[in-house]
């Protein structure tokens, strides 16, 4: 065994035993909300947006609470809550929208290069009613939150130094008793 490919091991045993003694193996469903509730509060929370024809939308996510479910290879069930604003046009007319706007969203998580990311998201429902002038737009809606939600992290690996450790580490990640479970 080289000397680089001892080091590389010691890394690794001392990161895995780190972990272990600090139980960060893993990382609790109420941990990531937190996260997530953090990253919301303090980014610009930048609104998804939606053009289709006549059809100008903004999406405003105020809170996503995330429930993690092993059953079915794990999954991540989030619920968004926000603000949907917008203007269409009926017979040529403009109409202004404002309505709450809470769809709920199954999806398998992906990990890469220390970032948690929400994997091929669908809408399992819309929460409430969709407002009838939105009906014909449901194809839309929901491929503008699943391409949003799958390229912007849930989690990132960087609040302690165990979790950078483990980031640089770690192979893949799985959903285990509401928990996502690191993988070595």
């Amino acid at each position: 065994m080289s000397l680089r490919s001892f080091a590389l091991a010691g890394v690794g045993l001392g990161c895995t035993l780190l972990l272990a003694g600090c139980q960060q193996n893993s990382i609790t469903e109420s941990q990531l909300n937190q996260r997530i509730e953090r990253q919301l509060a303090t980014q610009n929370n930048q609104p998804l947006r939606l053009q289709a024809g006549q059809l100008q939308l903004q999406y405003h996510i105020e809170d996503i609470a995330v429930d993690l479910q092993s059953q079915r290879g794990g999954r991540a069930i989030s619920q968004l809550t926000g603000v949907l604003r917008g203007q269409l046009q009926i017979f040529g007319q403009p109409i202004k929208l404002e309505a709450p706007f809470n769809p709920v969203l199954a999806s398998g998580l992906r990990y890469d290069k220390g970032q948690i990311f929400l994997a091929e998201p669908t809408v399992e429902s819309w929460g409430q009613p969709l407002p009838p002038a939105l009906q014909p737009y449901v194809q839309q809606l929901q491929q503008m939150a699943a391409e949003h939600l799958k390229t912007v992290p849930v989690y990132q690996l960087d609040n302690s130094l165990e979790e950078k450790l483990a980031a640089k580490m770690l192979r893949d990640i799985q959903i285990k008793d509401d928990r996502l479970q690191f993988l070595f």
